[in-house]
C-alpha cells in the first residue's frame, strides 16, 4: 500500500512523505516473511503542486468574473477558451 503523510521534522518544519510498504510472504508456507518500506520525501512536488492549484484558482476566479472578453487561439485561428463574458458583451457562446 501506498499513503502520504505529514511528519514534523526534529528542527521542528514540517514535511511530506509518502510511504510504500510491501509484505513479503513465504511461498512454500504463505506466512508473511517480512515487511519492506520505503519513506521518500515528496515536499517539493506538494509545494508545486499546491502552488499550481493556487494559481489555477485565481486564474479561474478572474476569468469567470471579468467583464472583458478573454480569448484564446491557435496560430490557425480556433478558439480554445473564450471567458463566458463573451455572451453578456456580445451575445455569443464559444
Amino acid at each position: 500500500f501506498t499513503l502520504t503523510e505529514r511528519l514534523r521534522h526534529k528542527d521542528g518544519h514540517y514535511i511530506w512523505v509518502e510511504v510504500t510498504n510491501t509484505n513479503v510472504y513465504d511461498n512454500a508456507t504463505k506466512t508473511l516473511v517480512e515487511m519492506v518500506g520505503v519513506l521518500r520525501d515528496i515536499t517539493q512536488r506538494r509545494q508545486a503542486e499546491d502552488a499550481l492549484r493556487d494559481s489555477e484558482e485565481r486564474y479561474r476566479l478572474i476569468t469567470e468574473n471579468v467583464k472583458d472578453v478573454i480569448v484564446k487561439l491557435l496560430p490557425d485561428g480556433i478558439q480554445t477558451f473564450v471567458t463566458s463574458s463573451c455572451y453578456g458583451l456580445l451575445g455569443y457562446t464559444s
